[in-house]
């Protein structure tokens, strides 16, 4: 199945926003979910995801595409350049394949076999009282490495505090990039 990757840059942010030294190695990788579109990535610090990815082509009454759309953790074995413009996923060939007018550059990937954490989970419920603190503060270099791989790196974040009884977690959208939600986990505010 071929998922074209409609937002690199988001793409990009979501990547960065993974682990790279944690025993916890299915954080390693992006979760991406092609039926529904969405990719998410976490270090267990932060959490991004948005819808950056689709398929040409979906058959529900194919059992080949039924079992080629299942959610799955990717590996990428090299950063994605920030010169490349497009992007697609070959999940038979378990490649990306990068595209910029003519030139084009292949990344291989590795599926990691375990289970993702339930990532909605963390996320707050924003319809409910919004009592946070007044004051709070963050690492900014929590955020700096999605800028980064974004292109954003001088674009605005935008944080909402969110205080209910389910977690205490920090919201925040990167002004720039398409739709998409991050979250900073409850034990990273101070």
């Amino acid at each position: 199945m071929i998922i074209n990757i409609t937002k690199l840059d988001l793409f990009r942010a979501i990547y960065a926003s993974t682990a790279t030294k944690d025993a916890r190695y299915y954080l390693k990788g992006v979760l991406v979910d092609p039926v529904n579109g969405n990719v998410t990535g976490t270090n267990g610090s932060i959490c991004l995801t948005g819808k950056c990815v689709e398929t040409d082509s979906f058959n529900p009454d194919s059992e080949q595409d039924k079992n080629d759309s299942q959610p799955f953790i990717m590996q990428l074995q090299a950063k994605i350049p920030t010169t490349f413009t497009s992007a697609s996923i070959d999940t038979g060939l378990k490649i990306v394949t990068l595209y910029k007018g003519s030139n084009k550059k292949i990344i291989p990937y590795t599926v990691i076999d375990a289970k993702y954490p339930d990532y909605e989970k963390i996320f707050p419920d924003v319809s409910q009282d919004n009592t946070g603190p007044k004051n709070f503060s963050i690492n900014p270099l929590l955020i700096e490495p999605l800028l980064k791989a974004a292109k954003l790196r001088d674009n605005q974040v935008i944080f909402t505090f969110v205080d209910n009884t389910n977690n205490n977690a920090m919201q925040f959208t990167i002004v720039g990039l398409p739709a998409h939600r991050g979250v900073i986990m409850p034990m990273r505010i101070k």
